[in-house]
């Protein structure tokens, strides 16, 4: 399967997934029918991001090492909100002409950024459900075509105790996740 086959079949796992209803959706995303809880529906879309907005994500970030390819691909490719995806909840990419949105949300909890950035280790998402563990790229650990273990970490080591946290290898690379969450929806 192509990258592009795989995104577009992992994107679609987005609605079957979750509900994708929520307040204060953006315009491109909105659905337009009022879900059952009076939310409104949202979708996420196919969307063309300017060609430099990797590069102000990593100058903005201070990310210690690339991405990702296929993560690069899906951000500059796809719009949505935060999703729970089941293993994962997948930090939200509004809709706008660059990555600022994602970048505002990786860095929100600053103590977690903080923490995880300077360790190579960049978080892109929550446990699923409620669960406020950290889901991590281990950017020192890379294989040779550069994509890295997605990581699950104890919230409470870094918040609670200011200590190296214990994980759980979700993946062994974004690419692996990806194919996780799709066997999910199978």
């Amino acid at each position: 399967m192509t990258d592009a086959a795989l995104l577009e079949t992992f994107v679609a796992t987005f609605s079957r997934l979750d509900v994708l209803s929520q307040r204060n959706i953006p315009e491109e995303l909105l659905v337009g029918a009022l879900w059952e809880d009076d939310f409104p529906k949202w979708r996420p879309i196919k969307y063309t991001t300017a060609s430099d907005a990797l590069a102000k994500l990593y100058a903005g970030l201070k990310i210690p090492g690339m991405l990702p390819s296929l993560f690069e691909v899906f951000l500059i490719s796809y719009r949505w909100l935060e999703v729970d995806l089941k293993l994962l909840r997948l930090f939200d990419n509004p809709p706008g002409p660059d990555l600022s949105g994602f970048q505002r949300r990786v860095s929100r909890d600053r103590v977690l950024f903080d923490f995880l950035a300077p360790r190579g280790l960049f978080q892109f998402g929550m446990a699923a459900g409620t669960n406020y563990d950290p889901v991590c790229f281990d950017l020192n650990n890379r294989d040779a075509a550069g994509d890295c273990p997605v990581l699950q970490l104890d919230h409470e080591d870094i918040l609670s105790f200011g200590r190296t946290p214990k994980a759980v290898k979700l993946a062994d690379s974004f690419r692996e996740l990806v194919s996780k969450v799709i066997k999910l929806d199978e």
